[in-house]
């Protein structure tokens, strides 16, 4: 990012220099990247007519020499020197800019539309990924295996919450599956360290019921762990002396 466009952007809003920030952090050594909207979304608490005015400045882009395309509830960045392979993405992902002809437009009409994303998904994920930044310095990696999962770990927590208070309304349940999910992920560093090293959102949906358990378990005081280690070492002491002579 060059000082001029900094420059440029922070004219703007401060939200516009946070979201090209982000965008430019994102994208690889080849001015690529793939960005769900909601990411950005959640991050930055804007709208998405907001970020869409955001992402479509020219000057920016020029900028940075790159082009975009929305693909349903994706973002696409390319190098302004790849436009025809931006063009063949976008079609491929269903893109509503790439599909301009007749037959095209009367072919969407009969297509189902992909249902977007839920609010309570949104926050999850955007909770997992400062999760991710905590303990690892860089944000998480969503793909298909993680979204499903992540769908899964709230249904998981909905089932629980629903069946504690079945009398909460869809708003009430939400609440609590994300409070459940957020007091997880800030009590990670209570785990052992196997579960604590697997972070994935696929691991941690296989092995969710043992994490609750672990999370629930009462610590041991210092006074205990002493105890229980005195015991220990005398058990041993008596394991290693040998009464063969006493025969």
């Amino acid at each position: 990012m060059t000082k001029n466009t900094i420059t440029y952007l922070l004219t703007k809003p401060q939200s516009h220099l946070m979201v090209w920030c982000y965008i430019f952090s994102r994208m690889d050594e080849n001015k690529n990247a793939t960005i769900f909207s909601y990411e950005i979304l959640s991050r930055f608490s804007i709208s998405k007519s907001t970020l869409q005015r955001i992402v479509n400045s020219k000057r920016v882009g020029s900028d940075l020499g790159v082009t975009w395309r929305w693909a349903s509830n994706t973002l696409i960045i390319i190098p302004t020197t790849k436009v025809d392979d931006l063009a063949m993405t976008s079609e491929r992902l269903g893109d509503d800019l790439a599909m301009t002809s007749k037959q095209e437009k009367n072919k969407r009409k009969t297509t189902s539309i992909r249902k977007p994303p839920s609010k309570i998904y949104s926050k999850c994920v955007a909770q997992y990924d400062i999760f991710c930044n905590d303990i690892s310095g860089v944000g998480c990696k969503m793909d298909g295996l993680q979204g499903k999962s992540m769908k899964q770990i709230i249904k998981y927590l909905k089932e629980q919450c629903s069946n504690k208070k079945p009398e909460s309304s869809e708003k009430e349940v939400e609440d609590m599956i994300f409070k459940s999910w957020r007091y997880i992920l800030s009590n990670w560093n209570k785990l052992d360290d196997f579960n604590r090293n697997r972070m994935k959102l696929n691991e941690i949906n296989s092995s969710l019921i043992n994490i609750l358990a672990k999370l629930r378990e009462v610590p041991i005081d210092k006074k205990q762990k002493k105890r229980y280690e005195q015991i220990s070492q005398a058990v041993k002491r008596s394991s290693d002396t040998d009464y063969s002579e006493l025969g």
